[in-house]
């Protein structure tokens, strides 16, 4: 009869372990996690399925002349990376925008130099911003040549900003010019 209760009992404890393992309550959560814009960098993971209560680490990584920004969505701020808990569904944005350079112009002799940007206009110019530059200058002076990061004696001068840009512009006293 023991031998009888010890099949017995073993029988039960495995049917609850089997009964009690093979029922997963657990809930399943999507995480989706894309890019403002496809060029600018991307995300990891950008996509899965986790358990409820699972963290999950999100690294945003910029490409070249991108930079992160901060995150949209289900969660907002701009650290990175960020962890999050699966409570719920998450729908998550990474947001990168260009990097800025500066434009710096400064000029030899008498004259300025006129600046206007074909894209768009801040102190600062994101990659890929095109500037019109022109050189004006004051009697008896003219414009010879351009020095820095532009070089010949284009008038005006388009060029790309690619990076922080440092552009001279020489003007040379014209002592041919005749006064009337």
């Amino acid at each position: 009869m023991t031998r009888i209760n010890n099949i017995l009992l073993v029988f039960v404890v495995f049917t609850i372990t089997v009964v009690s393992c093979s029922s997963d309550n657990q809930t399943l959560y999507t995480l989706s996690v894309s890019v403002n814009e496809p060029e600018s960098g991307f995300v990891t993971p950008a996509y899965g399925e986790y358990d409820s209560g699972t963290p999950v680490e999100i690294t945003a990584y910029s490409n070249e002349h991108w930079v992160f920004h901060e995150w949209m969505g289900d969660y907002t701020g701009s650290s990175n990376p960020i962890t999050l808990i699966m409570d719920s569904d998450k729908l998550i944005s990474a947001r990168f925008i260009k990097k800025e350079y500066p434009l710096y112009l400064q000029t030899i002799g008498k004259g300025k130099i006129t600046e206007q940007v074909i894209h768009q206009k801040q102190l600062d110019h994101s990659h890929g911003t095109v500037v019109e530059l022109t050189p004006i200058p004051e009697d008896p002076w003219k414009f010879v040549r351009w020095e820095g990061d532009a070089s010949g004696s284009d008038n005006p001068l388009q060029l790309t900003i690619q990076e922080q840009t440092k552009i001279t512009a020489v003007f040379e006293y014209n002592s041919n010019l005749t006064r009337i």
